[in-house]
Order: C-alpha cells, then sequence, then structure tokens
C-alpha cells in the first residue's frame, strides 16, 4: 500500500486499477482515501483499488439545482436524517444496486468505517420508511460520494441537496464523485484529470 503514490504516478492515462487485494480493512480503506484510491471489489476475493482517470467532483460554486427541483424542495412530504441507521442504508443501497460492487465485505468494511466516524449517510424518510439516500466516505481531506438510490422519484436528489448544503456548513468547497452520472452531472459535476485530483488531494 505505501508504493501507491508510485504506482499512481505511473498508470497509464487508461488505467484506473491501482492494485487488487483479496480482502479489506478500515485501515487499508483510510490509507487508500487518502491517497485518492477507492475499492471497487470484483468479488469478494478480489477487490480492485481504483483511482479514474478522468475523476468525477462538484465545485460547490459550481453547483446549481433546478427550477423544478427548487420549487419539488419546498414542498415535498420527506425528511431528511443524517447518520441515522447508516448501516441500514447501505444495505438498501446494495439491494437497489443488485450485483453491483456493494459486497457482503464491503458492507462490513463500511461497518467498522461507521464506528470510527468515517461513513456521512443522509437518508431520505416518508414517514418512518426509508425511500433513497446516499452515503460516503470521510477522508481526513475530502468527502468521497459513494453511492446513492431512490426508492420514490427525486429521493436521491433531495439527498444529494441535503449532502452539500451540509459539507458546506463544514467548511467543505467540494465533493468527490468518482464517477459522473445524469443525477451528478445535473447539478454540476464535472470531469478533472487524475492527476489533477491528486493535486487537490494534496499528494
Amino acid at each position: 500500500m505505501k508504493e501507491w503514490i508510485q504506482v499512481l504516478e505511473s498508470l497509464a492515462p487508461n488505467e484506473d486499477v491501482v492494485c487488487w487485494t483479496e480482502h479489506i480493512t478500515p485501515e487499508m480503506s483510510l490509507e487508500a482515501y487518502k491517497r485518492g484510491v477507492f475499492p471497487w471489489p470484483e468479488s469478494e476475493e478480489q477487490i480492485y483499488w481504483s483511482s479514474p482517470e478522468p475523476r468525477g467532483i462538484l465545485e460547490f460554486k459550481e453547483f446549481h439545482v433546478s427550477k423544478s427541483l427548487t420549487k419539488f424542495l419546498k414542498s415535498h412530504p420527506y425528511r431528511v436524517l443524517k447518520n441515522h441507521d447508516t448501516l441500514s442504508l447501505i444495505q438498501k443501497a446494495a439491494e437497489i444496486h443488485r450485483d453491483t460492487w456493494i459486497t457482503p465485505g464491503l458492507i462490513e468494511n463500511y461497518k467498522n468505517l461507521i464506528q470510527s466516524q468515517h461513513v456521512l449517510s443522509y437518508g431520505v424518510y416518508k414517514k418512518e420508511t426509508l425511500v433513497g439516500g446516499l452515503f460516503g466516505v470521510l477522508s481526513e481531506k475530502y468527502f468521497s460520494a459513494e453511492s446513492m438510490f431512490y426508492i420514490e422519484s427525486n429521493a436521491s436528489k433531495i439527498a444529494f441537496v441535503t449532502m452539500v448544503e451540509d459539507l458546506r456548513t463544514q467548511g467543505f468547497s467540494w465533493v468527490d464523485t468518482q464517477m459522473i452520472t445524469p443525477i451528478t452531472k445535473s447539478f454540476g459535476a464535472k470531469e478533472i484529470p487524475r492527476q489533477e485530483f491528486l493535486k487537490k488531494i494534496k499528494i
């Protein structure tokens, strides 16, 4: 793991995978995020560690909300809870995104990171029912949004807007989205070169 810096510098432009391991621990995870690398399991026994080229980020100064969503945010029937039953939220994300990278082993890893307060979550509830949300990993230098989901329309967008507002109050000026999706792009997220991202986190 200590060789990640050298590996990152030598990766070809079309390479994303830094290395792979047969297991994952909270210590490995935090060291990875510190270097701009995150886990992307292929299976329980094969965990890729990725540093995408390019990297998706959202600068809060470029954050914008559509007129229709702004109107919806003023009168929606939901409530958003931060760090409420985060493990259940992650498990729900894994259930919604079936056959993806959120493996049982990774969920167990998140469980340990929750205990050390390195995971933030934003759950969207309709009465007592979780209908959407997002979670991510809080490292020393930045917040990396891992996954978001919705069961009811706009629920993930509500979580995303809440996340941005919350991170702003904590002094953050941007968030790592890892990849660009239609939803993050609609909020103003963009792609930057990997080396620019690494400079941003002072690697």
